[in-house]
């Protein structure tokens, strides 16, 4: 990925670039669930939610763009099938060599102005993209997973190289917003509920 990465001054999908690490007032504003059952996302029109979280760093032609992942995909994996109609189910790939894992899932497609901010986040040292990231990563959790399965949720490890070459776990920077919403909320820090 790195060696395919586009130069910096190539990266046109964001409306404004700050660098400060601080959210607009406009996300600090945005509702943060506490749990799926009490969700004030629910919402005929899931895709826009996700499409208003990121309204402040892509126009609304890139917004448009971003290629979020819905039904049928893998219930393993959790890659999207070509078809747009049908059900989900194990795909093929999944089927012949299972993963260690139960199940897998991703906002949108890694392509476009969804790959930009992401790459963004990682290798330009966006830290003002951690709170929608995490927003977009908080509202698929609470899609997809019930609050009773899991254990505990920690941030992905980097290698002490990669911390080094980066300067931050990104992962852990996206989950700081819920530490301090569940802080606030006076619950448990191994799960958002």
């Amino acid at each position: 990925l790195r060696s395919s990465a586009k130069k910096p001054n190539e990266w046109k999908p964001f409306r404004r670039q700050t660098g400060t690490g601080r959210s607009s007032p406009r996300l600090a504003q945005m509702p943060h669930p506490t749990s799926a059952t009490d969700c004030k996302w629910k919402n005929p029109d899931p895709e826009k939610e996700l499409r208003t979280i990121l309204s402040d760093f892509l126009c609304d032609a890139c917004g448009l763009l971003v290629e979020w992942i819905h039904s049928p995909f893998c219930t393993c994996c959790g890659r999207p099938f070509d078809a747009p109609q049908g059900v989900d189910h194990r795909c093929g790939k999944c089927r012949e060599n299972p993963f260690d894992f139960t199940m897998a899932r991703s906002a949108g497609t890694y392509r476009g102005a969804f790959k930009a901010l992401i790459c963004g986040y990682k290798y330009q040292f966006r830290v003002d993209l951690a709170v929608p990231l995490s927003r977009i990563l908080w509202r698929i959790l609470h899609l997809h997973w019930d609050p009773q399965t899991i254990d505990c949720i920690i941030p992905v490890p980097l290698h002490r190289r990669r911390l080094r070459e980066r300067g931050f776990n990104q992962s852990e920077f996206m989950l700081r917003p819920w530490l301090a919403t569940l802080r606030k909320r006076g619950r448990p820090l191994n799960w958002p509920t």
